[in-house]
């Protein structure tokens, strides 16, 4: 695969609160905690999933605490998922080239 099964489950996740309509914070989680429950249901076994969605999650509601402007937190959840993506996609291929 292109990707960790956690680290699509956090590309998803990102997406999610990119396309949402959410106007508060709890609307946000709430649209989150839905998108988590259907990742989750594609595969119930998978504890990489699980994990990806649940480190997700608890890195939203840290952030929303630390940032209280909305646009703000938004902007920066959207940034930091990114980056994790990207990161994690560069170190996968750094590990597979050395081995």
């Amino acid at each position: 695969p292109d990707s960790a099964v956690a680290v699509a489950a956090i590309k998803a996740l990102t997406n999610v609160i990119e396309r949402s309509k959410a106007q508060t914070m709890m609307e946000l989680q709430m649209d989150l905690k839905f998108a988590v429950e259907r990742l989750k249901a594609t595969d119930k076994s998978s504890i990489s999933l699980a994990a990806g969605c649940e480190l997700f999650s608890r890195y939203v509601t840290r952030t929303s605490l630390d940032i209280t402007d909305f646009s703000a937190c938004r902007a920066r959840l959207i940034k930091r998922g990114k980056e994790f993506a990207t990161s994690s996609m560069d170190a996968r291929g750094r590990i597979a080239k050395f081995g």
